[in-house]
């Protein structure tokens, strides 16, 4: 009998997480080498929480996946949210910001926005696996 992959517990999720935190900083990072700060600090404000919950609570890991799948999921909603708004009113969008929604933006937003979804969802399968 096949069992369905998605039903199955996984021990993977910390590295879904691990992976997912990775673009935040490297986005930061980018910032910081043209000299704004500001991104790479409110970076890291919202993901102490998420230190926080793994290194300092029981049930850290679960309440990290709930979290950070949420903040990722409201990322993603953003940017399409955005996005939207960009291809209705082309007037007051700066030429820069024009410039850099082209599908690969779409791919990043929509690949937030499932990200976001799986971390959330999945969270009770790895706490169940771990307990």
């Amino acid at each position: 009998m096949k069992t369905n992959w998605l039903r199955t517990p996984k021990k993977w999720y910390p590295y879904v997480l691990l992976f997912s935190l990775l673009p935040p900083i490297v986005q930061g990072g980018y910032y910081l080498l043209i000299g704004s700060l500001y991104p790479l600090l409110i970076e890291f404000i919202l993901m102490l929480p998420v230190i926080y919950f793994v290194f300092y609570r029981k049930k850290g890991i679960y309440k990290a996946l709930k979290y950070w799948g949420i903040l990722v999921f409201c990322y993603g909603f953003l940017r399409i949210v955005l996005i939207t708004l960009f291809q209705f009113d082309n007037g007051g969008i700066p030429s820069a910001v024009y410039y850099q929604v082209t599908p690969v933006y779409w791919i990043k937003s929509f690949g937030y926005l499932l990200l976001g979804l799986f971390l959330w969802i999945f969270r009770k399968q790895y706490y169940s696996v771990v307990t």
